[in-house]
């Protein structure tokens, strides 16, 4: 079953590239224009067009898609080129928890599902959309647990 929840790991990497292009751009405007006035807004115009493309970006790369694979025992989950298998009988318990979304100019509340593995840590994958609730509900009729409201 594939789904999609939000995670900021490839927005993060692709925030490098920006200010790596907002340095070089900084750099050539000081370089090559000599009035402080015109450097001026040309920056402001750099930081403007950066930071907006880093906001359509953002909407993009924040995306991510993961599945989940059933077998008999034990379930497969793959996200970003990795592959887990994970026994039904590892999963201690699975939680809803809402949180406070602040990766909008308004911050809004949201919810987050996360599977806790005895003695392995966490998966956690913020609500992206419907598919997201269809692959936990899945989750939790193969594996007999209940989702715990925090």
């Amino acid at each position: 079953m594939e789904f999609k929840y939000k995670c900021n790991y490839l927005f993060n990497i692709c925030l490098y590239l920006i200010l790596t292009l907002f340095v070089l751009t900084t750099i050539l405007i000081f370089q090559k224009v000599s009035s402080n006035l015109t450097r001026s807004i040309l920056l402001l115009l750099t930081i403007i067009l950066l930071s907006i493309w880093s906001l359509l970006l953002k909407r993009k790369l924040e995306v991510t898609k993961g599945t989940f694979e059933f077998t008999k025992d034990t379930l497969n989950y793959t996200t970003l080129g990795k592959t887990y298998y994970i026994d039904f009988s590892e999963i201690e318990y699975i939680l809803k928890e809402e949180y406070l979304d602040t990766s909008y100019l308004i911050s809004r509340p949201s919810y987050q599902y996360i599977i806790k593995i005895k003695n392995g840590g966490t998966f956690t994958f913020k609500y992206y959309d419907y598919t997201l609730d269809t692959a936990i509900n899945l989750l939790c009729t193969k594996t007999n647990h209940q989702i715990k409201e925090l």
